[in-house]
């Protein structure tokens, strides 16, 4: 329990806060950081009581004249900057530069002072304002009133211990004598209404009170948005980032968003009724709405104008930006028209509701998409059409311009979303001449451009066409960067490098020559994720590779196609860990999900591949060439020819693959890097198992240059553990270039991390003793005689702890054991980690 005590002013006695006051020394400066509320006048009066010292309070009233310097000699000057000009403060040190000058403040430390060269020795700030749980109990327990933990944590997770809603709450508590979780309610309007009257009679600005009325009443925001309101007057901002620092906003659950804990959110959502007329909440709702909707915050924008009476203002909002909705998470739209009636929804908003539960563009949409929902959108997008249908019939001959194209674009959406659930079957067919038809006639907006191109793009790749599907997601690119849609310019810029990851290599360095597109990454999709398995994969970054893994479960759901590729990634990372039972699991996870789906050609040959991949690794290559040879022919052979090297080289079929692979790297020669390095690896294991060594070596040679000048790592491994490890041995005896051996350090990192790691080690524990000590930077003369051995007899010992670890030196046998923790004392230097 915590043992403070009451003071004589009431307020509970707190000595952790008090202890970097009393370390000031005579003419040492303090800063108390805070904002209204959070207990900091308190802090400096128990200090002032605890350390006797003469107190003079500055106010804006004073005046420091000469009379006054004279008159009187104060140990402590306490400035309230709030309300206190710099000069103020500065000719205060001036007066009396003995004494200790206190800045209490809600902006943090004024520049004025930093200028004048007047800087803080010690610091109350922040998250140290706010009370523990144990203040909790022993303020309580002082009012008569016992509480357990778990009372008291509820309470400060609902006050995010704010001190002047726990005073207020606590109060509460003691009148009724017991805890009571009503009393949470009851304190927090009582404390909310402290600081609306403090706020009306001029001890805060009233605007800066607004600003925090409608933060209550929006509940989550983004910081983003916070900031835009909170701009509103001069004031506002340094409140509002005093709270964020004393963390009395918190994390909402809407990623990157925060708020007031639940209990200051009500009080103040109920204020914001009881402070405000009508027609002011209707002002201050606008114009925060306008604002963010001007920022491109919808989400937010919408979040302000929660409430009935603010329907209209969001609907009109809704009917105005309908095409802009991406970026709202799609459980906040469905949220939105739970109660509202069917004759209150436009066309368009009917089409906004569709989106919501099918389109792989909505932010947040649920994966995969439930039977019921497909059907309710199909149903939502009738509805479209039979609104449009109806105003078209009763249009004037005088229908304006506008009115028709918005129509036009109406008609586009529900198109382009009929496209999508064709897709999502299996109907790959249909889906695409939908699209095509769009793209015949592209609608004006931008938005509706770039979804459209988005969507066009994910079904020509479905029908294995990359090519187009890349010209197709870099016009999305374009329409929606021209159309302040950076979401959606991030989603196709996502899908354009995930698709070139199918046919080259976008790290290639003379791929980002002229680049100039400036779009925000795209997180939380299964675009988004997927490409992260590939990028994780291309430079086989083994950490980010089994976080991934152990984030995320393979999900089937549209894009097929872009589902698919991402279970052959993991399917391949799970390989790299050694998982093989793990990765067959992934293979047939999909198959059982895709039971009864049509499936495009590419999506067929992604299931096929990785199946095929699998049974090489597994022992049979039989079973592997025989489902390669059932594969359906693709236009781009590559990826079949490498898979089909990699089999014929298990079964020892070493003149077949010289024949055959060659000739399907001859068209793409100085294009496909990681393909070629791939190809090279494989011909020159070839090479070797007929005795060529000379040309084997050469093939290496090819491999490492060109894996080397465009950073790529991970088709070495596809080689596997022996394979890999025949490699780096021929490779040690080459000529290369600097570029070159650096990369072949790296890829013996990447050899030790996944597979001399995995090797069983059975050192005695004599061998773990000098190990430990060769760690610690011992000389083998100082470790023989700490053990009470010969040095001879320590250097045999190391020879045979070399040869288990496959080393021939200390440096190399700290850093593998380290790798393979079998040294669990000094913490690894960030030299020695592996970089893969």
């Amino acid at each position: 329990m915590y043992d403070g005590t009451i003071k004589s002013d009431g307020t509970l006695a707190r000595p952790r806060l008090l202890e970097p006051l009393l370390s000031l020394d005579p003419g040492g400066v303090g800063l108390v950081y805070g904002p209204r509320g959070s207990g900091r006048t308190t802090v400096i009066r128990q200090w002032l009581d605890k350390s006797g010292l003469h107190a003079v309070w500055v106010d804006s009233t004073t005046q420091v004249s000469r009379s006054t310097r004279d008159s009187i000699a104060p140990d402590v000057i306490v400035v309230d900057y709030d309300d206190v000009a710099v000069d103020v403060a500065v000719e205060s040190r001036r007066a009396w530069p003995r004494a200790r000058l206190v800045v209490m403040t809600g902006i943090g430390w004024p520049a004025g002072l930093r200028v004048a060269g007047v800087r803080p020795d010690a610091v109350v700030a922040g998250r140290t304002l706010r009370f523990t749980r144990a203040e909790v109990q022993e303020w309580a327990a002082q009012h008569g009133v016992e509480l357990s933990d778990r009372e008291a944590t509820g309470i400060l997770d609902a006050t995010a211990g704010y001190p002047a809603f726990i005073d207020t709450v606590i109060q509460v508590l003691a009148e009724r004598g017991r805890y009571d979780p009503s009393a949470l309610a009851e304190g927090c309007d009582r404390a909310a209404s402290d600081m609306s009257a403090a706020a009306s009679a001029g001890g805060a600005h009233w605007s800066m009170w607004e600003t925090l009325l409608l933060t209550g009443h929006a509940g989550e925001l983004a910081t983003s948005a916070l900031d835009v309101m909170s701009g509103r007057d001069s004031y506002s901002p340094y409140s509002v980032r005093a709270m964020q620092d004393a963390e009395l906003l918190i994390v909402g659950a809407r990623p990157d968003t925060v708020g007031f804990p639940p209990a200051i959110r009500a009080a103040m959502r109920r204020r914001f009724s009881a402070d405000l007329t009508s027609d002011r909440q209707m002002e201050l709702v606008r114009a925060a709405m306008g604002a963010m909707r001007d920022r491109g915050l919808l989400a937010d924008a919408i979040a302000v104008a929660d409430g009935d009476r603010f329907r209209t203002a969001l609907f009109e909002l809704l009917g105005e930006e309908w095409l802009r909705l991406d970026d709202v998470p799609a459980g906040m739209i469905r949220d939105l028209f739970a109660q509202v009636r069917d004759e209150e929804v436009s066309a368009e908003l009917w089409i906004v509701r569709a989106r919501a539960l099918i389109d792989t563009a909505q932010r947040d949409r649920a994966t995969p998409v439930a039977p019921r929902d497909r059907q309710l959108a199909q149903r939502f997008l009738d509805r479209a059409e039979s609104r449009l249908d109806k105003t078209a019939d009763s249009a004037s001959p005088q229908l304006s311009v506008s009115s028709e194209s918005r129509a036009d674009e109406s008609r586009t959406m529900i198109a382009v979303l009929r496209a999508v659930e064709d897709r999502s079957a299996g109907r790959h067919e249909e889906a695409e001449a939908r699209l095509r038809h769009c793209l015949a006639n592209p609608p004006a907006s931008d938005p509706a451009n770039a979804l459209l191109h988005i969507h066009a793009g994910l079904s020509v790749a479905a029908a294995d066409r990359p090519e187009e599907a890349l010209a197709m997601f870099a016009e999305a690119v374009a329409a929606a960067t021209v159309g302040g849609a950076p979401r959606l310019a991030a989603l196709a810029a996502d899908c354009e490098e995930l698709i070139q990851w199918t046919v080259d290599d976008p790290g290639l360095w003379w791929r980002h020559i002229g680049a100039t597109r400036n779009v925000l990454p795209e997180r939380g999709s299964a675009i988004s994720r997927t490409l992260q398995f590939v990028r994780a994969l291309h430079s086989l970054d083994v950490d980010a590779l089994r976080q991934l893994l152990s984030e995320s479960s393979l999900v089937i759901d549209d894009p097929v196609a872009v589902a698919l590729i991402e279970m052959e990634a993991r399917v391949i990372a799970h390989q790299a860990l050694q998982r093989p039972k793990v990765a067959l699991q992934e293979i047939d996870l999909a198959e059982i999900a895709l039971r009864g789906h049509p499936l495009s050609v590419a999506e067929q040959y992604l299931i096929i591949l990785a199946r095929a991949e699998l049974l090489l690794d597994e022992g049979d290559p039989h079973g592997a060439l025989a489902l390669l040879d059932a594969a359906p022919p693709r236009e781009d052979p590559i990826n079949d020819a490498l898979s089909r090297a990699r089999v014929l080289l298990g079964l020892g079929r070493f003149e077949d693959v010289i024949a055959q692979l060659p000739a399907t790297l001859e068209p793409v020669a100085g294009e496909r890097g990681r393909f070629a390095v791939l190809a090279h690896l494989i011909l020159a294991l070839a090479h070797a198992g007929l005795g060529d060594q000379e040309t084997s070596d050469r093939c290496i040679e090819v491999a490492i240059v060109t894996g080397a000048r465009n950073r790529i790592v991970w088709p070495y491994v596809r080689v596997g553990s022996e394979g890999l490890r025949y490699v780096l041995d021929r490779a040690a005896g080459l000529t290369l270039d600097a570029a070159s051996i650096a990369h072949l350090a790296h890829l013996e990192t990447v050899w030790e991390t996944l597979y001399a790691l995995d090797a069983p080690v059975d050192l005695s524990d004599r061998e773990l003793v000098v190990l430990e000590r060769l760690a610690n930077g011992e000389s083998v003369r100082r470790v023989a005689v700490e053990l009470h051995v010969s040095p001879n007899t320590v250097k045999t010992q190391l020879r045979t702890l070399y040869r288990k670890l496959g080393v021939s030196n200390r440096a190399d046998a700290i850093r593998t054991a380290r790798l393979r923790g079998l040294l669990v004392g000094k913490p690894q230097e960030e030299s020695d980690l592996p970089t893969v």
